[in-house]
């Protein structure tokens, strides 16, 4: 979705160990996947770059670069959105 503000469910699919293609606008490329130093996701601009990652995500020659990125990508939103930063953060 362009210029959605934060993006709950990407943090939920990234939790969930998926492959994430989103948007690269607003929360997704600020906050969550552009924020991250690994490589934890896909951003798009449009409609040829949200095709090549979605081909790239469905092909098996990025097994093990997908491994790492679910892995990157579960590491990143406990780091970043878990409960210990949110505690942190909120105090």
């Amino acid at each position: 979705m362009r210029e959605e503000h934060f993006g709950i469910s990407i943090v939920e699919m990234m939790s969930a160990g998926l492959i994430v293609i989103a948007h690269s606008s607003a929360g997704p490329k600020t906050d969550i996947i552009g924020a991250a130093n690994e490589l934890v996701g896909y951003l798009a601009q449009d409609e040829q770059t949200y095709t090549k990652f979605v081909i790239r995500a469905m092909n098996q020659y990025d097994a093990q670069d997908h491994k790492l990125m679910r892995e990157n990508a579960r590491k990143h939103v406990v780091d970043t959105f878990g409960i210990e930063q949110f505690n942190r953060k909120f105090v």
